[in-house]
């Protein structure tokens, strides 16, 4: 194991050092302080010695030399009384002492002596010597003042210094650990003090450029994490529409080919049921259950037009359209699919009008916003109301309910349930694709979308008014269109046109081509038909002139209708030339066109179209 060490602050260690520094100053300070000093006061106290044997020099001179031995004895004691003199002798011109205190029991007294003149004659000399206590007590007090002078001097040094660090040291240090901290918890704002130290505000300057490039660099990375969030949802969104995308194909190749055998047994059963009705009284029960039948056979036609549009195969056709009709018809299917726990309410006004529409995508309105009631009602039961009715929406009327509408007629389709409602948030997004509040597995949130789409295409809107426990009222507003109400009556009551041209009919269905050459038949017109392409195409190319006009399957063995059709167009290059077909990816009326096809009619193929097709495809 490592040991571990107590770190230390830079400003202890800075103080440490200048301490040591400071007190290293102090003390040879005071010792060269005290070194002079106490030099200086020996120096003086040698002087002060001299100036003792000159005043006793002067004092004693003319004692001396008269031999008054009372008068210089008087003044040598009363010299010696001083505290300061530890030895004073007084010697005759032949060196004999005339006067002498008792030595000072000191050591190392400081001496000196000085000769007695007079009149230039030695009469004496003077031997003084002074007590070393006392200089030695003035350098005590010396040492004293210059230790304590170093003591206040290094006290000084160490206050002076500490707040010196703290103030430009420690501080800033401080400051700039609490910025760190800061920049470490995410603030990244500029710091704009600046400091009197030059190296401190480099530092806080490199720190202000540091944050900056980190709140750079971490909003770039949330910009990157938003990117990223949105990409992942983007492809998820898009793997979902692939999936949705496949599935649609998958249900579109399986509608292809149920539509085309499933129209060509239509064909059967509708055509047919014309020949047949066309033999019975009108005023008789068979007739109108004749016709039953054949409306049964048009609305299986119409629910295969449904399948192949649900999955994208079958073009949009829109024409005018009873509303009223079309709601009837989806509240019988999906009056089988609902609880009886469920009570539907109706409130249809039939004197609503027409609207330009493709009548398959009004069912799957009413059959969507439905669907989504039910949801929203669920298994504990409860009410949904259906209404249709007509409105003019006036500029009142648009100012008032904030309707994104022009002015005009309009039909209005409403439906209403008791269900649990939504509030503003969730309304505001039910139009948006994939969002569903259904659980996992149970929507795919397409519903609505696709409902808004088609409203929006046939230049209406949609209005949801919710509340929470309360329900929703969904309301689809449509342009109404003005049409004469006896314009289809009328149409019902037209004589179908005759001919007596020569026909060529060509189809794999033994039933189809019965159909065809007998409604054609009794409507005057010479029938010739064939179950096998290449035998109708053999019979052609040996008298091209024979035939005045041919109807065609697409789908056939051996020769498609195509094949069928240009090579009778190679033989005779405009000859007028009809086709059918169940269903095909292959071709529709604008390829049929480009192929030199007079009329493209789709199976099951009613009598009056036929007759139509013919009459106009023979001008």
């Amino acid at each position: 194991m490592f040991k571990t060490y107590k770190k230390k602050s830079i400003a202890r260690i800075l103080i440490y050092y200048l301490i040591v520094i400071a007190s290293v100053i102090a003390v040879s300070t005071t010792f060269l302080s005290y070194t002079f000093l106490s030099h200086r006061s020996k120096l003086q106290y040698e002087q002060r010695l001299e100036e003792y044997l000159v005043y006793l020099k002067d004092s004693l001179e003319l004692p001396i030399w008269r031999m008054d031995r009372s008068a210089f004895e008087k003044i040598c004691k009363s010299f010696a009384k001083n505290d300061e003199i530890g030895m004073l002798k007084i010697l005759d011109e032949d060196g004999e002492f005339i006067f002498e205190t008792e030595p000072a029991n000191e050591p190392d007294l400081i001496q000196n002596h000085v000769d007695i003149r007079h009149r230039n004659e030695v009469v004496g000399k003077i031997v003084l010597g002074l007590k070393p206590s006392y200089y030695k007590q003035k350098n005590k007090e010396l040492l004293f003042i210059s230790i304590f002078m170093a003591s206040v001097m290094i006290l000084g040094l160490v206050v002076s210094i500490r707040l010196v660090l703290n103030t430009h040291l420690r501080k800033p240090l401080n400051d700039l650990i609490q910025r760190i901290k800061e920049i470490a918890s995410g603030n990244y704002h500029q710091v704009t003090k600046e400091y009197e130290q030059r190296e401190i505000d480099s530092i806080s300057s490199e720190f202000n450029r540091m944050a900056d490039q980190i709140r750079h660099r971490e909003m770039s990375l949330v910009e990157a994490k938003k990117e990223l969030e949105n990409e992942i949802i983007q492809r998820k969104r898009m793997k979902d529409q692939l999936q949705q995308a496949q599935k649609m194909e998958a249900i579109g190749t399986l509608a292809g080919g149920i539509a085309h055998d499933f129209n060509n047994i239509l064909s059967s059963i509708i055509g047919f049921g014309e020949l047949v009705q066309e033999d019975l009284k009108p005023d008789s029960r068979t007739y109108s259950m004749q016709k039953r039948l054949i409306k049964s056979g048009l609305r299986a036609r119409d629910l295969v037009h449904q399948i192949l549009l649900f999955s994208r195969q079958s073009e949009i056709e829109t024409k005018p359209v009873q509303p009223h009709l079309i709601i009837k018809e989806a509240l019988k299917l999906l009056r089988a699919s609902i609880p009886s726990s469920i009570e539907i309410k109706q409130n249809i006004n039939s004197d609503c009008g027409h609207l330009l529409a493709d009548p398959t995508q009004i069912h799957q309105i009413i059959m969507n916003l439905f669907t989504n009631a039910y949801h929203a009602i669920g298994d504990e039961g409860g009410t949904l109301t259906i209404s249709l009715s007509s409105a003019n929406i006036t500029e009142e009327d648009i100012s008032f309910s904030k309707l994104e509408l022009d002015m005009g007629s309009y039909i209005i389709i409403s439906i209403a349930d008791t269900g649990h409602g939504m509030d503003a948030e969730t309304v505001a997004k039910i139009f948006n694709p994939y969002f569903t509040t259904k659980p996992k597995g149970e929507g795919t949130g397409l519903g609505l979308a696709v409902v808004h789409g088609i409203v929006k295409n046939m230049g209406g809107i949609i209005k949801v008014y919710s509340e929470i426990e309360k329900g929703t009222n969904i309301q689809v507003y449509f342009p109404r269109l003005d049409l004469n109400e006896e314009r289809s009556e009328h149409a019902k009551k037209v004589m179908l046109p005759r001919g007596s041209e020569h026909v060529c009919i060509v189809d794999d269905e033994q039933p189809i081509l019965e159909i065809m050459q007998i409604g054609l038949e009794n409507l005057g017109y010479n029938v010739t038909p064939f179950i096998n392409a290449q035998d109708a195409l053999d019979d052609f190319s040996h008298n091209v002139n024979k035939y005045d006009l041919i109807i065609t399957d697409l789908t056939m063995p051996k020769m498609t209708g195509i094949e069928f059709v240009s090579k009778i167009l190679e033989f005779k290059p405009n000859f007028p030339i009809i086709m059918c077909t169940g269903f095909s990816e292959l071709i529709n009326q604008k390829k049929a066109e480009a192929l030199g096809i007079r009329a493209f009619l789709t199976k099951p193929v009613l009598k009056s179209d036929l007759a139509f097709a013919v009459y106009n495809s023979l001008k």
